[in-house]
């Protein structure tokens, strides 16, 4: 009999740190690695750009939700923003990155405004991706429109 009240008081034990452990993966998961995957538009400009996040006023973006990977922002900046790798950014055609956005923000009037519009470009390859990023500038409404995207080798 008293080895039947010992099982007991073992099996319990077992049961409590079985929950505690399946408690713990529930948290982790649900509260750490969601965090890890939220989306930030203040990250992806601090990981952008030379510049403090602070001064980028009405920040605002998004990423394809499908999973790809396709990140863009919107945010006004008192003057073109200093970009990460500024010497591998070439200057652009305009139009390309303008329809693009346009699409994004249709009712964006700074995008129409084309004598004021300016696009940079980066694209960069590694041995298993090819990235490349946008810097489209509106300088007389100090828009900018950012977007960053690449595939798989």
């Amino acid at each position: 009999m008293k080895d039947l009240a010992v099982d007991k008081k073992q099996i319990a034990l077992i049961a409590v740190l079985v929950l505690a452990i399946l408690g713990g993966m529930g948290y982790y998961s649900s509260s750490v690695l969601s965090n890890k995957w939220k989306f930030s538009p203040e990250k992806v400009f601090e990981e952008a750009f030379d510049e403090p996040v602070a001064r980028a006023e009405h920040l605002t973006g998004d990423r394809d939700p499908s999973g790809n990977f396709n990140t863009w922002l919107h945010f006004k900046y008192p003057h073109i923003p200093v970009q990460k790798n500024k010497d591998q950014w070439k200057d652009a055609m305009v139009d390309e990155g303008r329809m693009w956005f346009a699409e994004k923000y249709p009712e964006d009037k700074a995008l129409n405004e084309l004598q004021f519009l300016k696009l940079q470009r980066r694209t960069w390859n590694d041995a298993v991706s090819v990235t490349n990023e946008w810097l489209l500038v509106n300088k007389h409404t100090d828009d900018c429109y950012y977007r960053i995207w690449g595939t798989s080798r």
